[in-house]
């Protein structure tokens, strides 16, 4: 468990058009968590069939009830949008500033790939960017976090470019369907950032459902991959998830398909072999 796991609690933060916001509650941390939960991201996290449109939809109405809770405690402004090709083009980031009436100055573009060699990762690479420099920039990014790792290399990538083109960067606002090496993550990038930018107030980020682990084994199921599964044990979770879980037990069994950044695809014979052959697979992880 992380440290700052030990004292944190979950404080119901109020109610946005049908989404309950949490906010995470610790000494040892610098920036702001939050989670959200709502009809559309319980049913989204639990079933990770839904895909494509849908799925975009499911998360829309919590980005806006997010956005709209920040503007409530006068931290509005004009923002840019930071799409991380792949993953984060399912989010709704877009939409929900238009429907908050957030003025978007621009949106950026990062592709991060995976270098590749005999079938093996061996790292990270950016393969494509477009960042139009600016000062004084609130950045908005939607994206999956796992390992994190992703996400690591694009904002350093991103940091680097403003700093060289005399740009600067005032706060982060981040959505995600992620994990707890996302709050360590954010932590760590805070301080250095303040670093080449003084003025950096730090990230908000929020939730969908939960601030989830990652397998470090295959699970009681032996069907889970390590690094890329999210599970409960050693993460916080929004109440309501927790009781929709325990409505629909059979949510638990399925894989996180959808939500593993890019690393699997959804191939329906994999994943009908592997889960029937459940009794022949053990290993260690959260549940």
């Amino acid at each position: 468990m992380s440290n700052w796991l030990q004292d944190a609690s979950l404080r119901y933060a109020g109610l946005q058009d049908g989404t309950s916001i949490y906010q995470l509650h610790t000494r040892q941390l610098s920036n702001r968590y939050f989670i959200l939960s709502s009809d559309g991201t319980r049913r989204l996290m639990a079933f990770p069939e839904v895909v494509g449109y849908d799925s975009y939809l499911s998360m829309l109405p919590a980005t806006v009830a997010a956005l709209r809770h920040l503007f409530q405690q006068g931290q509005g402004g004009d923002v840019d949008i930071l799409t991380i090709l792949r993953g984060g083009l399912n989010y709704p980031i877009e939409e929900a500033c238009y429907r908050c009436g957030i003025r978007v100055r621009d949106i950026h573009f990062l592709s991060c790939e995976r270098i590749i060699e005999d079938h093996i990762i061996t790292g990270l690479e950016i393969k494509y960017e477009k960042l139009r420099v600016k000062k004084d920039c609130t950045l908005v990014i939607g994206d999956i976090i796992a390992t994190g790792d992703t996400l690591r290399l694009c904002l350093d990538q991103v940091v680097d470019r403003f700093r060289r083109r005399g740009g600067s960067i005032r706060k982060i606002v981040f959505f995600t369907i992620g994990g707890t090496r996302a709050i360590e993550l954010m932590e760590a990038k805070k301080e250095e950032i303040r670093k080449v930018f003084p003025e950096f107030e730090g990230f908000e980020c929020f939730f969908y459902e939960g601030i989830f682990t990652v397998y470090t084994g295959t699970g009681a199921t032996g069907i889970n991959v390590p690094d890329i599964d999210f599970g409960w044990k050693g993460g916080a979770v929004a109440p309501e998830f927790r009781r929709f879980v325990l409505d629909h037990p059979y949510s638990i069994l399925e894989k996180c398909i959808i939500y593993d950044g890019g690393a699997r695809r959804y191939e329906i014979p994999v994943h009908f072999r592997e889960a029937m052959n459940i009794g022949k697979a053990s290993g260690e992880g959260p549940i």
